[in-house]
């Protein structure tokens, strides 16, 4: 704006008037200018094209309450009242085309824009001012700011947790103390929580069909999924660290990412997440850290709620992301300052959890025996069979067994009778968490399926 005014003063275009001054208006205008195209841009954030658009028509649809106060002025010669021009000043750039009128009217008469004149108006039977647009100025740039202040939180865009359209209302968001619902949320979402359960749904603007699906097969599916899930009664006198209460998150209104996952994290202990591409792993860590928000539910950090004490949460959460986050355009300074404010499971449902014990366990089919044949065609299989069912009865059975003192006796065996049996050798070999992890999936895969013939 230095720039400007120099060459309007000294370029013979305002050159009566105080340059300081008139740097003063341009300035808090393009401040003003930028503070508008702010608020323009939070409302397309999603689509850039569309926002620089409808940016520039937004900006030109404020200068019409100008050119219609101009019009009926210059050529109808209509007195127009202060409270009008008041209103519509409420634009900036109403405000400022009324203080480049002020200002072009005390140029023709020689004088120009002065601090001894601002206050007063050179049109006859006007009582709005020069002083009174700048005033105005500041105050569209005030009204902007908060505006997009408001419009951020809100209405963060792709990454962010949105606040309540209430927030600024709340003690909590100004004094940083933890939210506690009032009785009356309560008791409202208690009248709703039949229709909710229903429906199968915790979000109701998304619509589920379960004709296709008997009422038992559902709590069969239920009954048989816990037996997938660990219980450890020493785990009740721990601290939870983390806590998922029925976290949904859909995109597209269809695709569900996480679908009512509710998980206890204890302190002291780590989890893993493991499951395939699309799997939800990423979303369920996103939605933990912030950066995007669920579709229904919530989680608890320490008893802090990530909907509305995120900026509390991140105070004490780390975050180490999947790929390559650096900029190329920041140094190792401002990557370490920028990181340090940021302290997809089974078609989003959680399958199974436990110690990698429990889980081979409860999915595994025991210890794989590999026998080695001399030839193909030599040797009895039945005499090979009963020799492996004397110490392993249930090895045909595809069961679970952990008798490990049989597998001396059965390795001594094995050993004196390799010529009778035609082996050569044999190796045995316990069930690891990645066949785990391909036999979940499998049954995922065949439950899809079902579905599919059903509906």
């Amino acid at each position: 704006m230095i720039a400007v005014t120099i060459i309007l003063h000294y370029g013979n275009v305002l050159m009566h008037s105080n340059p300081f001054l008139i740097f003063i208006i341009f300035e808090i205008y393009a401040l003003s200018t930028i503070s508008l195209a702010y608020v323009s841009n939070r409302c397309f954030y999603s689509k850039a094209k569309i926002a620089a658009a409808c940016s520039g028509i937004i900006y030109l649809l404020t200068y019409v309450p100008c050119t219609y106060i101009s019009i009926r002025e210059d050529f109808a010669q209509d007195i127009i009242p202060k409270w009008a021009k008041m209103l519509a000043s409420l634009f900036s750039t109403r405000a400022f085309g009324m203080g480049v009128k002020y200002i072009a009217f005390y140029e023709n008469i020689g004088t120009g824009i002065q601090f001894d004149n601002i206050q007063y108006s050179p049109v006859e039977d006007d009582h709005f001012t020069c002083f009174e647009t700048i005033l105005f100025i500041v105050l569209d740039t005030c009204i902007y700011l908060i505006l997009m202040w408001y419009i951020e939180n809100i209405y963060p865009g792709t990454y962010g947790i949105p606040k309540k359209w209430y927030f600024p209302f709340t003690i909590s968001y100004w004094t940083g103390e933890t939210y506690v619902e009032p009785n009356w949320i309560k008791k409202f979402k208690k009248i709703n929580l039949f229709r909710w359960i229903i429906c199968g749904k915790h979000h109701m603007p998304y619509t589920f069909h379960w004709s296709t699906l008997s009422l038992n097969q559902i709590i069969n599916d239920s009954k048989r999924n816990q037996d997938y899930f660990e219980h450890d009664e020493h785990l009740n006198d721990q601290i939870i660290g983390v806590r998922l209460i029925n976290l949904t998150k859909i995109f597209d209104k269809k695709k569900f990412a996480v679908q009512n996952l509710s998980l206890d994290l204890y302190e002291g202990e780590i989890l893993s997440f493991l499951g395939h591409n699309g799997a939800g792993k990423t979303t369920t860590m996103s939605i933990l850290t912030g950066l995007i928000p669920a579709t229904s539910g919530t989680a608890t950090i320490y008893d802090q709620d990530i909907n509305i004490d995120m900026d509390k949460i991140r105070k004490n959460l780390g975050w180490c992301p999947q790929h390559n986050v650096l900029f190329e355009k920041l140094t190792v300074e401002e990557h370490l300052l920028f990181f340090s404010k940021l302290k997809q499971v089974q078609n989003g449902q959680l399958k199974c959890c436990g110690t990698s014990l429990f889980l081979k366990t409860t999915f595994g089919e025991g210890y794989v025996l590999t026998l080695v044949k001399k030839d193909p065609w030599m040797g009895s299989k039945n005499d090979l069979t009963s020799t492996i069912t004397q110490c392993i009865p249930q090895a045909y059975l595809k069961e679970e067994t952990r008798n490990r003192h049989s597998f001396p006796e059965f390795f001594s065996i094995l050993d004196s009778r390799k010529e009778s049996l035609s082996i050569t050798g044999y190796g045995v070999q316990d069930v690891s968490l990645e066949e785990v992890f391909l036999k979940v999936t499998e049954q995922y895969k065949t439950m899809n399926s079902r579905f599919c013939d059903l509906s």
